[in-house]
């Protein structure tokens, strides 16, 4: 019988969603959550971080991210996150070693890296016929 109690292994647990969506709303957020890293002793904290990288161009969101989850990272914090953004997930696989996963259209996690799925979803809603018309 499996137990986790995160009380006694973790010093502190982040959760941040994606609530707001301007920059200076996710700066905020991501401040707070590396001015927690800085306090909490090594590899005694999670963060949980919803759209890692929006809410700006693509190219700044991905720069943004990798330096985020870096810095974590060498502070020995596990991060979970969710990005639209590939190159960030495969820097975190591939730099970092991270294990990814991907949320299928019937709400099953699968390991990897998704395309996102909208060529499938465009061909079920139809919006595929109207564009080649």
């Amino acid at each position: 019988r499996f137990r986790f109690n995160p009380k006694r292994v973790l010093a502190s647990l982040l959760i941040e969603r994606g609530k707001g969506s301007t920059i200076e709303t996710i700066l905020g957020k991501l401040k707070k959550i590396l001015e927690a890293a800085e306090k909490v002793p090594a590899n005694q904290m999670v963060a949980v971080i919803d759209e890692l990288g929006s809410a700006t161009q693509e190219a700044a969101g991905d720069d943004l991210g990798r330096r985020v989850i870096k810095k974590l990272s060498e502070r020995g914090v596990s991060v979970v996150f969710a990005t639209q953004i590939q190159s960030l997930a495969r820097f975190a696989q591939d730099e970092l070693d991270a294990h990814t996963c991907s949320l299928t259209r019937d709400h099953r996690i699968e390991s990897g890296i998704s395309d996102g799925g909208l060529d499938n979803l465009c061909d079920d809603m139809g919006v595929t016929k109207l564009l080649e018309r």
